[in-house]
């Protein structure tokens, strides 16, 4: 809404249809912004590693697409695990590390990194005080 308000007086009423199609689409994009909190608790993926699904995709066939959210606890590490499907990773939260295939591989803040698909991974998170909070878009085959 505040978008809309400041935007009317540039926008004149004898603009038509564009302003208002302008106005509209300012609105509902301001409006997508909002989302409500994943109500999934997290579960153990692997001892040592949380992880919940916060969004799946409709529609992504031949492939199944979601959102997971992945956290190891303070000072902890996680167990070797793999994900049905290749991942990209965006460190939201925390430092650490993560082995793929016995490289390793330091995490920060804002890191972005892909694991393919039938491999596998463990994290460490070298925090002793926060926890080590990681995205994933998880991208696999729609069949498994």
């Amino acid at each position: 809404m505040a978008v809309e308000r400041r935007l009317l007086p540039w926008l004149l009423p004898s603009a038509g249809p564009l302003a208002v199609s302008t106005i509209v689409l300012l609105g509902a994009l301001a409006g997508a912004q909002v989302a409500a909190p994943p109500t999934d608790p997290l579960k153990e993926l692997a001892p040592g590693l949380l992880a919940r699904t916060i969004y799946t995709a409709e529609g992504s066939e031949p492939y199944r697409v979601e959102i997971w959210e992945l956290v190891v606890g303070p000072g902890m590490k996680s167990e070797t695990t793999a994900l049905a499907g290749g991942v990209v990773l965006e460190v939201r939260g925390g430092r650490g590390y993560i082995t793929i295939d016995d490289k390793r591989q330091e995490l920060r803040l804002g890191a972005t990194l892909a694991v393919d698909d039938g491999h596998k991974f463990a994290l460490e998170n070298a925090d002793k005080e926060s926890p080590l909070s990681l995205r994933g878009v998880v991208i696999s085959a729609a069949s498994r």
